[in-house]
C-alpha cells in the first residue's frame, strides 16, 4: 500500500559481467582466490571510493600473490587496513581506498543503485544491482566504455525483496536467535540441545522450535534475494 503519493519509480534488476584494465580485480586471475565486496561508499566531492572486500584463497601464497597485485594495481590509493578472518579458511579482509573514475561502483553509484552484491574471480566481476529503469541503457553504454561486458541481463524485480527491513523479525524471533546462538545451538559440534535452551529462555521446547523456524525462513530468504543470481544458481 502507498501511503505517499510522488512519482512512481520503475526498478529493475540488472545482473553482469565485466572485466575491464586498471581494477584491481584482475589481481586475482592465477591465484586461487576469490572475491566478495562487503562495503563501497563512493566520496565523489573526495574523488575516491572507501571499499571492504573479503578474499578466499586455496593456499597462503595464492593470497599473497593477489595482496601483491591488489596494492600495486593502478585503481588502489591506499590500503588502511588487513585482517585475517579465518586463517584456517584462508578468508582475508581487506579495507582500502581506491579511485573514483572509471570504476564499477561510481557507475552504479551515479545512476542511483538500490542494491548492489557481488561475485569476483580471475575472469572478472559478476554483479547485481538494482536499478531505476530510466538509468539502465546510461550505465550499460557507461560500463561497456569501461570494459569487456560477458553479458548484460535485465529483469523485473521485487524491490521488497531486495531491500528488507531489520524489523521483521518478531520480538520472540529475535530473543530466540540470540539465545540459541549465544548458547552454542548453532555450534558445529552443537554445544547445547533445543530444550535446553528453551528451558534457559523460559518457552517451551515446540514454540521456541517455532519461533527458529520462522526467524531461519526469514533470514534465508533475505540472503537468497541478495545472493540467489549470483554463483549459477539461476541462469543468466
Amino acid at each position: 500500500m502507498k501511503i505517499f503519493a510522488g512519482k512512481d519509480i520503475g526498478y529493475v534488476l540488472v545482473q553482469f559481467k565485466i572485466r575491464h584494465e586498471g581494477c584491481w580485480s584482475n589481481s586475482l586471475a592465477e591465484t586461487g582466490s576469490i572475491a566478495h565486496t562487503i562495503i563501497v561508499k563512493p566520496f565523489k566531492d573526495r574523488n575516491y571510493v572507501f571499499g571492504a572486500i573479503e578474499v578466499q584463497s586455496d593456499f597462503l601464497k595464492g593470497f599473497r600473490l593477489f595482496y601483491n597485485g591488489f596494492r600495486h594495481s593502478g585503481s588502489i590509493r591506499e590500503v588502511m587496513q588487513l585482517d585475517a578472518v579465518d586463517r584456517r579458511r584462508k578468508i582475508y579482509r581487506i579495507i582500502f581506498r581506491e579511485k573514483y573514475e572509471e570504476m564499477v561502483s561510481t557507475v552504479m553509484y551515479e545512476h542511483s543503485s538500490l542494491f548492489q552484491s557481488d561475485f569476483i574471480d580471475g575472469t572478472g566481476e559478476e554483479i547485481v544491482a538494482i536499478l531505476p529503469q530510466e538509468d539502465v541503457h546510461d550505465a550499460r553504454n557507461e560500463l561497456e566504455s569501461l570494459g569487456d561486458l560477458s553479458y548484460f541481463n535485465v529483469r523485473d524485480v521485487n524491490i521488497d525483496d531486495f531491500i528488507g527491513t531489520n524489523l521483521d523479525l518478531t520480538p520472540q524471533e529475535r530473543h530466540a536467535l540470540h539465545w540459541a546462538h549465544s548458547f552454542g545451538y548453532y555450534d558445529v559440534p552443537r554445544q547445547i540441545h533445543l530444550e535446553d535452551v528453551a528451558s534457559k529462555v523460559g518457552l517451551s521446547k515446540s514454540a521456541l522450535a517455532e519461533a527458529l523456524r520462522k526467524a531461519e525462513s526469514k533470514v534465508i530468504k533475505k540472503w537468497e534475494s541478495e545472493h540467489m543470481f549470483l554463483h549459477g544458481l539461476f541462469s543468466k
